[in-house]
């Protein structure tokens, strides 16, 4: 995921004014991701990420789900029914890509069992450490990878299960875990030491604890030991017209966006990389169909009600929710990111239907050639 470098020195030196400028040094791995969670993941239904997923546990998308990058987790990660993953689906253990389900890259479950349910589609290789699981009428492009041991027991026992599979190999296998774990302490150390850097920044602003009218905020430091808006609040972020402007909200605990709250950008350039980061100490709750803009680091949960959207504040500075020790959910038919906002190359949104269309082909192509090879 793209986002906007930030250098604290320039930053440093204008902080006591009125309005910021100038840009903050997110992180090289970090900012590879719009969601970065250090326990679990969950999705609800018909949600979309513009973006990729690292979760340091399992990670669960909802039925119709779109993930525009790479889903990937230490524990079993689940591709729910009609979702769609524009790049890289990975586990540590177990994958499973329920019915109708799309991957456009390849899927590894690096210690457990794969599984392509009905309807489902690949479109690169599809590797399991042991047990593997192809529903038939699933579409394969790729090569169907499983563990050697499996492969025997079924020659042991005279299935002609794997006939059609070729063994995994275990360094590669290795090498996908040790990714995924260094991933994610690159990831979170680079978040926590972002993080600290924000705590540091001089306030210009003590906010109150509730916000319950609207309010507009220029570029600057924003504090406050808890902050929440009412319901249907509007915050308006005003650049003034001024290039790269900056609102940083620290909060020291809790952090919570009423329902149907929105957070909007005006007076703002085109081009411009003006950055909103929302910083807390505590949990993050944003309320059903809310609009928020800006990056969300969170030292605890972060939760993403139902219809909302965490977009990003300029095309040169992308939206993220990222938690050093805890879980990251979003709600049913929410929005995370924004387009153009993913270090994977992806198709559009649109092409899915002509993919599964193309996956159906080549998957009964593949099968062919196993079959006459076999």
């Amino acid at each position: 995921m793209k986002l906007t470098k930030f250098a604290m020195p320039i930053l440093s030196a204008v902080i006591c004014t009125p309005a910021v400028a100038g840009v903050i040094e997110i992180g090289a791995e970090l900012q590879k991701y719009a969601l970065l969670s250090n326990t679990y993941m969950s999705g609800g239904d018909s949600a979309i990420i513009h973006g990729s997923i690292l979760s340091k546990t399992y990670a669960t998308s909802g039925a119709g789900t779109s993930v525009f990058g790479d889903f990937r987790g230490g524990g079993v990660v689940t591709l729910a029914a009609g979702g769609q993953a524009s790049g890289d689906v990975q586990s540590k253990l177990d994958v499973t890509v329920a019915a109708g389900g799309i991957v456009a890259g390849n899927v590894v479950a690096a210690g457990g069992v794969g599984t392509m349910s009905a309807g489902s589609g690949v479109g690169g290789n599809f590797t399991a450490s042991g047990e593997s699981a192809l529903a038939p009428d699933a579409n394969l492009v790729g090569e169907w990878r499983v563990g050697a041991d499996a492969i025997q027991r079924a020659e042991d026992a005279g299935s002609d299960e794997y006939d059609n599979a070729v063994a995994t190999d275990e360094d590669f296998l290795e090498d996908v875990k040790s990714e995924i774990d260094d991933n994610i302490a690159s990831a979170t150390t680079e978040l926590i030491n972002i993080k600290g850097e924000l705590d540091l920044l001089v306030p210009t602003v003590y906010l109150d604890a509730t916000m319950n009218t609207d309010r507009t905020f220029i570029a600057g430091i924003y504090s406050a030991p808890s902050w929440s808006t009412t319901a249907a609040t509007t915050l308006l972020l005003d650049a003034n017209f001024q290039d790269d402007q900056i609102w940083v909200f620290n909060i020291g605990d809790i952090f919570a966006f009423g329902g149907v709250s929105t957070v909007k950008m005006i007076n703002l350039n085109e081009g411009d990389k003006a950055q909103v980061i929302w910083n807390t100490k505590g949990y993050i709750s944003i309320g059903d169909g809310a609009n928020i803009v800006g990056t969300m680091m969170s030292d605890e949960k972060i939760m993403v009600g139902a219809n909302s959207t965490v977009k990003s504040a300029s095309q040169q500075s992308c939206a993220g929710l990222y938690s050093t020790s805890s879980f990251v959910s979003i709600g049913a038919s929410s929005v995370i990111g924004g387009e153009g906002c993913s270090t994977v190359d992806i198709p559009e949104p649109s092409t899915y239907s002509m993919l599964l269309a193309g996956f159906g082909l080549m998957g009964f192509i593949s099968r062919r050639r196993y079959k006459k090879n076999a």
